[in-house]
């Protein structure tokens, strides 16, 4: 995984893509998949919005990690409803949303997990994301499937996110209940990272109280949405002096101001618009 990144990252950074403060990724435009449709390829790849990249894994009529959708509907009839939320939609009305998929047995035999990457930077910090179930997690939990039973009110149903080192070790985590016995969430809610604190990157797992030999019965897919992190708390002086090299002072309107990249900020560390 870590060595296929480096090598698409450093791709990525040669085609000259800004550096950010802090970024919003809200899965509108990405061009992976046009309205009311989701993104299928068939291949391995790293799906790129924003400053970000989201591990996917392809196979001919199969999946898993995360894929972008802008589909509209919010019922499930069969496997092409996946890629549907609970709202029909993404966060705050938008059509853009991203679906991720924990497949337990691939995370276990491939080391294939939904994960998050910066393009940009080694490290960063996350703050917050919205999320919410799938039309098909939803119809599962309510209804039974033939594969997993209804919920009742000492199951749940959550995801956990992890903040991983550069050995691909955990170190931080941060857990949300999509379900708790039959309270089963159908609107977009905001979950806060920043108990992650510094990460190399964000690896999501999922949790059923519904198992079979070992298995989770429930779909194990969320939706997600407006992803927000940032390169680092900026507070300072000192905190601008990190990447020396990539920065330098000058003088504009009579005040010293800090260049790093394409970024401004005045003595006290904030950014100029």
């Amino acid at each position: 995984m870590k060595k296929i990144f480096t090598l698409i990252c450093g791709a990525v950074l040669a085609c000259g893509m800004t550096a950010y403060a802090e970024d919003v990724v809200t899965f509108e435009n990405t061009g992976y998949a046009s309205e009311g449709e989701a993104y299928v390829g068939t291949e391995p790849d790293f799906l790129i919005a924003g400053d970000f990249m989201f591990a996917y894994y392809g196979a001919q009529g199969y999946w898993n990690g995360v894929t972008f959708s802008q589909k509209t509907s919010n019922t499930y009839a069969g496997l092409s409803d996946q890629y549907n939320s609970i709202t029909g939609g993404g966060a705050d009305g938008s059509k853009g949303f991203a679906v991720c998929y924990y497949s337990q047995y691939n995370a276990l035999m491939d080391d294939q997990y939904p994960e998050i990457y910066s393009s940009e930077y080694d490290t960063f910090y996350p703050e917050y994301v919205y999320v919410t179930n799938t039309a098909y997690a939803v119809n599962s939990m309510e209804n039974g499937d033939q594969f997993a039973k209804k919920f009742e009110s000492n199951d749940y149903l959550k995801v956990i996110f992890k903040g991983m080192d550069d050995d691909d070790e955990a170190i931080s985590t941060v857990e949300y209940y999509l379900a708790s016995g039959t309270n089963i969430s159908k609107t977009w809610e905001r979950v806060d990272l920043s108990a992650l604190g510094k990460v190399n990157y964000v690896r999501m797992e999922m949790v059923s109280t519904d198992m079979s030999y070992g298995y989770y019965n429930t779909p194990t897919y969320f939706a997600m949405d407006n992803f927000k992190a940032s390169q680092g708390p900026v507070t300072g002086i000192n905190d601008l002096k990190v990447n020396a090299e990539k920065s330098y002072k000058t003088i504009e309107n009579g005040q010293v101001v800090i260049v790093k990249g394409n970024a401004r900020y005045n003595i006290m560390g904030q950014e100029i618009r």
